[in-house]
């Protein structure tokens, strides 16, 4: 099986009245191959009853790019492949297989950590410096305490790639993606406790 990406156009979204625009977004479904991924993400976007159609191919080209053979399957799962726009449905846009990097935000938390660690010791001054770096990188390691049992540091060293874990999954599932906006909300509030119980 294999990963692959969906990205579509939503229905427009309207708030007090006054429509914001269609909400471009994605989804990732494990199939066996792109046929098998279009007829999974039709079924999941039509599933609120909302019509479903793909992104207008060019004259003699099959829509998303799929192979004649690919086209008779997913008619062949009884799944239509209508081109153009519904005003209040979604239209898939793109079909590829989901990229290897996605994790990347994850590689970049555990790179940034031991660089940001060494700002924030060296700003710390052996205690002659400010804590000001400690407390606004690694708020949530200054409140694990200061003990011997190396808790703090096992904190400092899992915050950015656990951030760059959170950032990874939202971006594939869009159901996620408030928890971006959650990780930043926690950081700010362990910075402002930091502060308050540490003052620099």
């Amino acid at each position: 099986m294999t990963e692959y990406e969906v990205r579509f156009i939503g229905p427009p979204i309207a708030v007090g009245g006054r429509s914001l625009g269609a909400v471009r977004e994605a989804i990732t479904v494990e199939a066996s191959g792109r046929a098998d991924a279009y007829v999974q993400a039709y079924r999941h976007l039509s599933r609120p009853g909302q019509p479903v159609t793909v992104a207008s191919a060019g004259d003699g080209e099959n829509p998303l790019g799929l192979s004649d053979e690919e086209v008779q399957e997913v008619l062949s799962a009884e799944v239509p492949l209508e081109q153009g726009l519904s005003p209040h449905g979604y239209r898939i846009e793109s079909l590829t297989e989901a990229p290897a990097w996605r994790w990347k935000p994850v590689l970049v938390g555990m790179l940034a950590t031991p660089v940001l660690l060494a700002v924030a010791i060296v700003s710390a001054g052996g205690g002659h410096g400010t804590a000001a770096p400690m407390l606004i990188l690694f708020p949530f390691a200054m409140l694990g305490g200061s003990g011997g049992d190396g808790l703090p540091l096992l904190v400092a060293a899992i915050q950015y790639p656990v951030y760059g874990a959170v950032w990874s999954l939202a971006a594939v599932k869009p159901a996620l993606r408030p928890l971006r906006w959650v990780i930043g909300l926690l950081h700010a509030l362990a910075v402002l406790v930091a502060t308050a119980a540490f003052p620099a």
